[in-house]
């Protein structure tokens, strides 16, 4: 009986789970405007630091916009960096809908952040609207990072 509790402690060991090592969320305190057709920065998280050689980041956005006139679709972006001049993590994907100029809209944008051989990382959210006449309004919006284990 000893050798079996020893060999599922040893199985169960073997399993490995990722560590949060840091964890940021940031939300607007105004509104942001949106500008036609523009790609316009919502949102910068915090830097986090990764206290290992290697490691993930998960980050999630969020954000309610009220759309400007003729708007077809909306797409969010995830950056590594405070600009959208940093990596862009992913696929940009533009979500479409049948849009009211003037009633909101929420949207989500989710992704996974490799990091090798660095010290940490920060990322940011951005969105675009497409076919837009009119400025959009993004009423509230959040980032949220964890930073993991490999």
């Amino acid at each position: 009986m000893h050798d079996l509790v020893i060999a599922v402690f040893a199985a169960l060991s073997c399993a490995a789970a990722a560590v949060l090592f840091s964890e940021d969320a940031q939300s607007i305190a105004a509104n942001v405007s949106v500008v036609t057709t523009a790609e316009t920065l919502v949102i910068v998280g915090n830097a986090l630091s990764l206290q290992a050689p290697n490691g993930k980041a998960v980050v999630s956005g969020w954000l309610t916009i009220t759309v400007g006139t003729g708007t077809t679709a909306v797409t969010l972006a995830l950056y590594r960096g405070t600009t959208s001049a940093g990596t862009l993590l992913g696929t940009k994907i533009a979500q479409a809908g049948n849009f009211t100029a003037g009633s909101p809209a929420a949207f989500s944008v989710k992704a996974v952040d490799v990091l090798s051989n660095v010290g940490g990382a920060q990322y940011c959210m951005t969105v675009t609207q497409t076919g837009a006449s009119g400025n959009g309004s993004v009423t509230q919006a959040l980032i949220d990072t964890k930073v993991l284990s490999g």
